[in-house]
């Protein structure tokens, strides 16, 4: 029993849809196993339109249907460092609660290599390296291979009940924190896809909002 629609990985490593109450035949882990996981909600209201106005860009712009995301269509974006000296990133708010929250986007490697992930309120960071498919830096967070060259990378912490801004950085190749200043050249960045912010201490199966 399933209220709704919900995602697996196929035999292909791409993202698909199943329809309200049907088994999902998951190939995430490398060979075919039912996937049951507990309910979720994606409190990103937007995972996959960051050129519009939930997202607040700071010395970045978004390049749309830049290149081929995890589910294989073209609708991934780029996310384009400014040409300042500055931190580079975007975000979006979300009321959370005090239990542990994950914060999980699928990304891939542009121009620059790093991503980071941050949360304004307790300043938990994570910091991801997209060429080597590592953790750099950083409590709570974990990366796994995604399809099409892309990463899933999580950031897991525990918040207060507050409005929590979620933050993704563009970063240099040798960053260690997310919330890094440094000068762009204007046309450098990484790609983005499906961001999902959720309570709990592992990241569920992608949830696409709109």
């Amino acid at each position: 029993v399933r209220t709704g629609v919900a995602t697996y990985t196929d035999e292909s490593g791409l993202i698909q849809e199943a329809v309200a109450n049907t088994v999902r035949v998951d190939h995430s882990l490398g060979y075919p196993a039912m996937l049951i996981e507990p309910s979720a909600t994606n409190l990103v209201t937007y995972s996959e339109d960051f050129s519009l106005s939930p997202w607040t860009k700071n010395n970045v712009t978004v390049v749309d249907n830049s290149t081929t995301s995890p589910d294989g269509s073209l609708n991934a974006v780029k996310l384009v460092e400014s040409a300042t000296t500055s931190t580079h990133f975007t975000w979006a708010q979300a009321t959370t609660t005090a239990v542990s929250h994950s914060f999980s986007l699928f990304a891939k490697a542009g121009e620059r290599k790093r991503i980071g992930l941050r949360d304004n309120q307790i300043g938990n960071t994570a910091v991801f390296d997209l060429e080597s498919g590592s953790v750099i830096s950083g409590s709570g967070g974990s990366i796994t291979q995604a399809a099409n060259g892309f990463f899933r990378i999580t950031m897991t912490a525990t918040y207060a009940a507050a409005g929590t801004r979620h933050e993704i950085y563009v970063l240099p190749d040798n960053a260690t924190t997310s919330n890094t200043s440094y000068t762009g050249d204007g046309t450098s960045g990484v790609y983005i896809w499906g961001a999902q912010l959720e309570t709990g201490s592992v990241a569920t199966s992608y949830i696409p909002t709109s």
